[in-house]
Parts: structure tokens; C-alpha cells; sequence
């Protein structure tokens, strides 16, 4: 008998709770049961009875070892079957915390760029014997902005009719800022089959932190923009980015958007200092603050039904990987070059040497890649990084942001948001915890 390899022992008042991750357990047990545990493991021997049971019906105790969470499958060879197109750097917004200071340098995607770019996608699923194929719209502009619109259009037409071609299932996603005219609502609610828009909360917050490049309010198109998602039962999620300015206001935020958005997931970010910051002066808010607040707002959201995710404490999640950035995603910037990282798309990043491993070569009408530069970001799992070794929070933020690990440390291993992630971790599981067991 076995104890299952990722269990943390975790005080709680008088008792304590198990926490295994892996298999998905919370319980809260007295001190008895962590001895009877701790002798197992010396031993391969529990004391048999109501207990024993239990905690082999519920995972803790194994008859076989377990020692990872299953991961997805990573090809030796860089075949990817899916793509996301950063069809433009420009915007119509200019949002005060931009990471990449969208509208500065405008830049649209040249169209045999993305035609490459699904050729080798749909040709690579054929080759694979797949049956589907996935397309994304996102990057350091809005991806309906002006001529890119008609950009997008155009490739999905295109894809469509190659997949048809090919027998293939191609499905499509789009991250916008929800400033979109009736018709290009109506042309997204036909053809995406999930959205993710950008609302920062009330409009007096949405209008402060997200103004057009006019500097006149964006609230009004984005509240018709949720207006008809919601008329048209689209599947899509809200994003909101917390500043220094909003997290005091977070339940407020949270109460608007489950008002505008019933329908739609939430997910909450804090600002991370960045891009535009540098001159606007926009802040991110304090650990604490941010902790606080989405602790008091979570709250206020089960009231009202709904989940608030947040991408470094997701307890749902149980992985190594945080993100597709280290599983080696396909993303084309508008200048044609391949990055693994949403956030790292323009070539002065300092990031880019390490996020950027592929270039489409216009002369060839291919794309070549760096398999050394791919390896190395396949290397930066969480069961490879050092201080998360014993870490409660490993699975379920995954060693966090590789992006903004470089960022703050100028290492793909270094963590930056540790304590606030373990206290919302911690928060969720004494929240989910079951009955004591003695």
C-alpha cells in the first residue's frame, strides 16, 4: 500500500487537511490519521478499518503509485494542428496597462502569411490522421480593428472551404476589446464559436482604463456588445484587469459584469506593470489588496452563482504546464514571426529570444522553426523547477506565468506571484474541505 506521492499536510485549527492534488482529494483529518500516514509510508502498512477504506476510496491511500499529472502529449517533431493569428498591432483603444502598447507601431498580417500558416495546420492534421483543427484570433491589437476585419474574414473563408476540403472539423476563437460595429457582431455570433472580450467593470472604470484612441468612452459599444451576445446565446467569456485604481471596487466589478454578462465566465487578472504603464502611469495594485478583494468578491459571486477564475489559482487546473507558452504554442505575429507567448509579440521584446523559435520565410512560403528553442521551452514544467518542489500550489498554478517569470527575473523558472497564489489556493481549499475523518 502506497501513499499517494503528492499529498500536503495542511494545519487546520485542531485537525489538519490532505490535500492531493493529483487526485483531486480535500480532506480534513485529525492529527491520528498524519501519524498513521507518515508509518505508512515507512511501513506500505495502514491500520485496517473505516478509515483505511476511506482514504483509498477518496485517493490518499493507493494500491499502485501515482506520481504525475496526466499532461498533454508533446510531439518529438513540431507538428501543430492548431494556430493563433496575431493578425494586427493596431487598435482602436488605447488602454492605460497595454502590454503591448497596441496602435504605436501598426502592423497587419499579410494574407499569405495566414494562408501558410493554415496550410501547414490542416496539412499536418491530415499527415497525423486528425479530425479536427482549431484557428485563434488574438495579439497585441484588436484582431476586428479596420483593414485587419477584413483580414480575418478572409482567412476564415479560406480555412473553412481547405478543411471542408480535407474532411476536417475547424472550429475558430477570438479575444476582442468589444468594440465591434452590428454587423461585425453579427458576422462574429456566424462564424466564432467563442469569444473573449475585455470589460474592465462599470463604465466609469471601463472609460478610465480601456478609453478609445480618441479618448472618448468605449463603455456604451461594449455594453451593446454584451447586449447582444447574451440576445444571441454566444459562448463567450469576460476578462477584466484589476488596477490599483479598480480592486477596491472588485465586488462592484464583479456585480456589473454578472449583470451585463449573465451568461458569460469571468476571469480576473491583476495588472501586471508593463508596455503603456511606462507612460501612463497605470499601477497595479498591491498583493494584499488584489488577495483581499478576490477573496470578499468570489464570495459575492457564488451569492450571484457564478465562478471568478484567475489564472494563478486554479484549483480546477492539475498540470505542469501553466500555459501553452512552454507546450510550444503556434502563434504568428503580424510581421510573420512564431512565438509561443500571447503576450510576447513584437520583436523589440526582450522576451522575444526566448519566446520567439520560428519565422515564415517569404521567398519559400514556409515557415522553419527552432527545435532547440522549442526544447528548451518544453523544459519549463513544474516538475523541473526547483522552489516548487514542495509547494501545495504546484499543479494548480503550474510554476505561473513564463512570461512574467522573464519579466521579473530574467528566468523561465522564477516565480513572481508565490504567496499570493498559495493564500487564494489555500482560501479555495478550506473552502472545499470535507468532513473530519479520525
Amino acid at each position: 500500500m502506497f501513499v499517494e506521492k503528492e499529498l500536503f499536510v495542511i494545519p487546520n485549527g485542531n485537525n489538519f487537511i490532505l490535500y492531493a492534488p493529483i487526485t483531486r482529494t480535500i480532506i480534513t483529518v485529525t492529527g491520528g490519521v498524519v501519524r498513521d500516514l507518515q508509518a505508512c509510508e515507512v511501513s506500505g502498512e495502514y491500520p485496517k478499518g473505516t478509515v483505511c477504506d476511506t482514504l483509498l476510496k477518496v485517493g490518499i491511500l493507493k494500491n499502485d503509485v501515482l506520481l504525475l499529472p496526466k499532461s498533454t502529449v508533446i510531439q518529438e517533431v513540431f507538428m501543430p494542428t492548431s494556430v493563433t493569428l496575431f493578425p494586427t498591432s493596431d487598435c482602436g483603444l488605447r488602454c492605460i496597462y497595454c502590454y503591448a502598447s497596441a496602435g504605436v507601431r501598426a502592423k497587419v498580417m499579410d494574407f499569405s502569411v495566414a494562408k501558410t500558416a493554415i496550410n501547414l495546420i490542416i496539412g499536418n492534421a491530415v499527415k497525423l490522421k486528425k479530425k479536427t483543427v482549431s484557428m485563434s484570433f488574438h495579439g497585441g491589437g484588436e484582431p476586428l480593428y479596420g483593414s485587419s476585419g477584413k483580414l480575418v474574414h478572409d482567412i476564415v473563408v479560406y480555412a473553412k472551404k481547405l478543411a471542408n476540403t480535407r474532411k476536417l472539423r475547424i472550429s475558430f476563437s477570438c479575444a476582442t476589446n468589444g468594440v465591434l460595429s452590428v454587423r461585425q457582431l453579427a458576422w462574429a455570433v456566424e462564424n466564432i464559436d467563442r469569444l473573449n472580450v475585455s470589460v474592465d467593470g462599470p463604465p466609469d472604470i471601463q472609460d478610465i482604463q480601456r478609453p478609445l484612441k480618441t479618448g472618448s468612452k468605449s463603455s456604451p459599444f461594449v455594453k451593446r456588445t454584451l447586449a447582444f451576445l447574451e440576445e444571441h446565446k454566444v459562448n463567450y467569456g469576460v476578462r477584466a484587469t484589476i488596477t490599483k485604481l479598480s480592486v477596491n471596487r472588485l465586488t462592484e466589478v464583479v456585480e456589473y459584469i454578472s449583470r451585463m454578462a449573465p451568461s458569460a465566465r469571468i476571469h480576473i487578472e491583476p495588472l501586471f506593470s508593463c508596455g503603456r504603464c511606462a507612460t501612463t502611469g497605470a499601477e497595479a495594485p498591491s498583493a494584499d489588496s488584489f488577495v483581499k478583494a478576490f477573496v470578499f468578491a468570489k464570495a459575492y459571486a457564488k451569492k450571484l452563482g457564478k465562478l471568478l477564475y484567475n489564472s494563478g489559482a486554479s484549483m480546477d487546473r492539475c498540470d505542469e504546464y501553466f500555459c501553452g507558452a512552454s507546450r510550444g504554442n503556434f502563434c504568428v505575429t503580424p510581421w510573420g514571426d512564431v512565438t509561443s507567448c500571447y503576450e510576447v509579440s513584437l520583436p523589440s521584446d526582450e522576451r522575444a529570444p526566448i519566446f520567439f523559435f520560428g519565422a515564415y520565410d517569404p521567398s519559400t512560403k514556409t515557415f522553419s522553426f527552432n527545435e532547440k528553442k522549442l526544447a528548451k521551452l518544453r523544459e519549463r514544467r513544474v516538475s523541473n523547477i526547483l522552489s516548487c518542489k514542495d509547494c501545495f500550489m504546484k499543479f494548480a498554478c503550474a510554476g505561473d506565468c513564463p512570461a512574467k517569470s522573464v519579466s521579473t527575473s530574467g528566468s523561465l523558472v522564477g516565480g513572481f506571484r508565490c504567496n499570493e497564489n498559495r493564500t487564494l489556493g489555500a482560501n479555495d481549499i478550506v473552502e472545499r474541505v470535507m468532513p473530519v475523518m479520525k
